[in-house]
């Protein structure tokens, strides 16, 4: 008797996971729109580009993305951010699905939120398996988990082609890469071109090709704004225009962020950079220091968050002759004072990078709060 009471004790927690799974599999197949979207950079931005379109076109759309912070949008436009008690787990997406099927959604549209290739992949074949599989684009970013190299970079992303489904992507030069895994796993393969050579023009080239995909008609007004625009601020009487790119975390991304600053008529000199680093992402650090130390034009370079000892080593060591300070305060009023003790001058352009979380997002927050535009 005991030890039967022991097998059903054993036995309770596997059934239990066998009916969840069941469960899980009956609301995938009640969603017939499934997109997942990866990619290093612009994943956040081109999922809520292609659930726009989809809304615009009549499709009740659940749509999920991580950035800074993970935000359930449902299809009456309702925002939800999702709290977590510890750190992101994967799992949460099985709740965007059940959130999803309790809307009526007929689509999903979620954000790769896993970096590590095993993680990526259960995400995918487990928890969504999409109809439509997104990769943005592989550049150099997440170094220390995803690899060093463009093409480990690559090997991880393609964790989430579909099967028997569709790729979309504007990766002209891992094409031939993401063709033949796309080939293994039975789906097609469809590369877009953008018409111009900035992020919007790729992301409306993707959210368009989806659409497609998905049977519906695209809305070019439902593309979403420019993703950088300068805010005005007034702080102790000195005018501040701030440019926050502080979601930005690769630099191909951050050579076309800066290229449409200076092509910009409202940015006053001095530009002053304040790079924020996190503890953990020591390859961007270095990525970012060295690119700032050979980029031209720049009056000044502000330390924040971590690693500013070695982030000042990496730029003065790749030539950059002064303009360098490490600050140290953790409030947004602490950091400005920094700034303007050090660029005391009445007009300037502040251009945030390198990581959003810490005292970059309090600062962020901060300035958008106080704009006049």
């Amino acid at each position: 008797m005991g030890r039967m009471i022991f097998l059903l004790c054993l036995s309770l927690p596997l059934l239990f996971l066998i009916w969840e799974n069941l469960r899980h599999e009956d609301r995938l197949r009640r969603i017939p729109i499934r997109i997942h979207v990866n990619g290093i950079r612009g994943k956040s931005s081109t999922v809520r580009a292609i659930a726009a379109a989809l809304r615009a076109a009549g499709i009740r759309t659940l749509d999920k993305t991580t950035g800074d912070e993970a935000v359930m949008t449902l299809p009456d436009g309702e925002q939800r951010t999702i709290r977590r008690p510890g750190a992101a787990r994967i799992q949460e997406q099985v709740g965007v699905v059940k959130e999803a099927v309790s809307c009526k959604a007929e689509a999903v549209v979620v954000e790769c939120m896993a970096l590590h290739p095993l993680l990526q992949s259960a995400s995918e074949r487990r928890i969504l398996r999409s109809r439509i599989g997104v990769i943005t684009n592989v550049r150099h970013d997440h170094q220390e988990v995803m690899g060093k190299g463009l093409e480990e970079i690559a090997d991880c992303l393609r964790c989430t082609i579909p099967a028997n489904g569709d790729l979309v992507t504007t990766e002209q030069a891992f094409y031939p890469f993401f063709a033949s895994k796309a080939k293994r796993r039975g789906s097609r393969i469809n590369l877009v071109q953008a018409e111009g050579p900035s992020v919007s023009s790729e992301r409306q080239a993707v959210v368009e090709k989806v659409c497609s995909l998905a049977g519906v008609a695209f809305e070019a007004a439902c593309e979403e704004e420019p993703p950088w625009a300068p805010y005005f601020v007034s702080y102790k009487g000195r005018h501040v225009t701030f440019w926050d790119g502080f979601s930005i975390n690769d630099v191909d991304s951050l050579r076309l962020f800066l290229g449409a600053l200076r092509a910009d008529e409202r940015s006053p000199r001095p530009l002053v950079v304040l790079l924020n680093n996190r503890a953990d992402r020591p390859l961007r650090m270095k990525a970012f220091s060295v690119f700032l130390a050979g980029y031209g034009g720049l009056d000044a370079v502000m330390l924040l968050g971590a690693h500013r000892l070695l982030a000042r080593i990496y730029l003065k060591g790749q030539g950059r002759k002064g303009g360098v300070y490490a600050l140290s305060s953790q409030s947004p009023t602490g950091i400005l004072d920094g700034v303007l003790k050090k660029v005391p001058s009445s007009a300037m352009t502040l251009i945030g990078m390198g990581n959003h979380r810490g005292v970059a997002g309090r600062l962020s927050q901060y300035l958008r709060a106080g704009r006049s535009g």
